[in-house]
């Protein structure tokens, strides 16, 4: 099997699908100088196919220059496949690969602001901090000044209702939905303040 043959074959466009198939069979059962020597019976139980359509798509590859076929005196055809041409021009393309990144605690502080910082420390529920800080980190400076005011005003209802911590939505929810402004101006009755 030539692995260069068959990357290659994939590469190629060709009329037909089933002609494409027969072209990566050629490649898959290709040697080292892209030669092979499956008979048409063998090409056809394998690609599922009639004979006479195995014969018809050889016929296609050799048009389009993808093989070139040698006849051999009662024995099955020789089968070149014809990518070494092709492979040489490819080898001088150069992929662009996206740099990596690092993950480090130094870009996390980086994520995590002094505003954010903040944030957290008044949020009654510490859950994936670190989508929290992304959506914060997209939120536009007059948003994230109406969570900070609305933070410490949920934060004392959640307190002074006792609230489950499944009933408090995640930060990411909580910023997303837009529920802060909810808190803005929300004042906080207190026991004192109900009794007079």
């Amino acid at each position: 099997m030539s692995i260069e043959a068959l990357s290659w074959g994939i590469k190629q466009n060709t009329q037909t699908p089933t002609s494409k198939l027969v072209l990566l069979v050629l490649c898959n059962y290709a040697n080292v100088e892209n030669i092979c020597f499956p008979s048409e019976k063998h090409l056809s139980k394998i690609c599922g196919v009639s004979e006479r359509s195995i014969r018809r798509c050889i016929k296609i590859l050799k048009e389009t220059n993808l093989i070139k076929v040698q006849a051999r005196n009662f024995n099955s055809n020789e089968y070149e496949i014809l990518c070494k041409t092709n492979l040489q021009q490819d080898t001088n393309v150069q992929i662009n690969r996206t740099p990596m990144t690092n993950n480090t605690k130094e870009q996390t502080k980086e994520l995590y602001g002094e505003s954010f910082d903040k944030f957290w420390k008044l949020y009654p529920r510490k859950v994936n901090k670190f989508e929290s800080a992304k959506v914060f980190g997209k939120m536009k400076k007059e948003e994230i000044q109406s969570a900070m005011k609305a933070v410490k005003n949920f934060r004392e209802v959640v307190l002074r209702d006792n609230v489950d911590q499944q009933f408090i939505p995640h930060a990411t929810t909580w910023l997303r939905q837009k529920r802060y402004l909810d808190y803005i101006s929300h004042k906080v009755n207190t026991l004192n303040s109900i009794a007079g």
